[in-house]
Formats: C-alpha cells, sequence, structure tokens
C-alpha cells in the first residue's frame, strides 16, 4: 500500500504548489528597497511641480482679482484700491459699489492652498494702486512670488487690457 497526499490512497497534485503561493523576506525586503528607490527620485520632483503650481495659482488669483475690481469699478464708477502687504502676503481689494456700500476682501497667499510668500511689491511708496471709474489702473507695476525655487511676477500695465504673468 503507497500513502499519497493527506488521505490514504488519493494523489494530491497541488503539493508542489504550497511552497510557491508565498513570498521570501528576501524577495519583500528587494520590492521595498526599488520603491524607495523610486520614491528618493520622484519626490524632489513632486515638490518641484507642486511650488510652480503653487505659485501659477497665486499669481493668478492676483490677476483675476484686479481683473474683478477692474469690472466693479466700471459697473459702478467708482474707485477701487489693491493694498499688498508684502510681509504677511496678504493684499487687500476694497472699493464702493453703485448704491455707495463697501466692498472689500481680502487673500492671504501664505496659507492654504497657495503657501507662497511676497519677494517683492513695485506699486508707489504705499505698495497700492487705485483702479479708477473706468476700470483702468492708475499706475503700472508689479508683485513678485516665490514657493519654494519656484516663482512668479504679475505686472500690472495700465495700456494692456489685463495683467501679464511670467514665471521665474
Amino acid at each position: 500500500m503507497t500513502i499519497e497526499g493527506p488521505m490514504h490512497g488519493v494523489h494530491c497534485p497541488c503539493r508542489g504548489l504550497w511552497r510557491s503561493r508565498g513570498f521570501t523576506a528576501i524577495e519583500l525586503i528587494l520590492v521595498m528597497a526599488i520603491i524607495g528607490a523610486f520614491a528618493a527620485i520622484a519626490i524632489p520632483r513632486i515638490s518641484t511641480v507642486l511650488a510652480r503650481q503653487r505659485v501659477q495659482q497665486a499669481a493668478g488669483r492676483i490677476s483675476a482679482d484686479i481683473l474683478r475690481a477692474s469690472a466693479l469699478a466700471r459697473a459702478a464708477s467708482r474707485t477701487y484700491t489693491i493694498t499688498f502687504v508684502r510681509n504677511s502676503a496678504r493684499y487687500t481689494v476694497s472699493g464702493f459699489d453703485a448704491s455707495g456700500n463697501s466692498v472689500s476682501w481680502q487673500v492671504t497667499l501664505g496659507d492654504e492652498p497657495y503657501l507662497c510668500k511676497m519677494s517683492s511689491v513695485e506699486f508707489g511708496v504705499d505698495q497700492a494702486f487705485s483702479i479708477n471709474g473706468y476700470g483702468v489702473p492708475g499706475e503700472g507695476g508689479k508683485v513678485s512670488l516665490a514657493a519654494g525655487s519656484a516663482g512668479a511676477v504679475v505686472t500690472v500695465d495700465p495700456s494692456l487690457p489685463q495683467p501679464t504673468i511670467t514665471s521665474k
């Protein structure tokens, strides 16, 4: 009588497969090392892309708020003022609507989702500029933004219909 498999007389063709169902510790360590190497290469690149994206979003926000203030100034035939505070990476847009009600909003670029700094602000002595009742900025200037190694500049030129954004 021959004994085969877990039951006498029954052939078990899967006996050799039991060993191939799992992974050895060496295989797992090798896979983890490969994943770690790829992560070490990818993380700096991802952080650079994120910084560039944050700066572009912040510059786009400034540009959109300038255009919004310009449209509101035109609609109300009143002056709007945009004041930048470089140290706190913040700016305030303020003015009056057609009924004489105060309209203002404040944006802090140092907070989420932007996490940017204002490198420089070049708008007159008080770091502000006005948009007249025709929707035209009274003076030109620029704001430089930075996040990590990425940077952008928002330039306001009264002769152009909208602010321009350039990457550094």
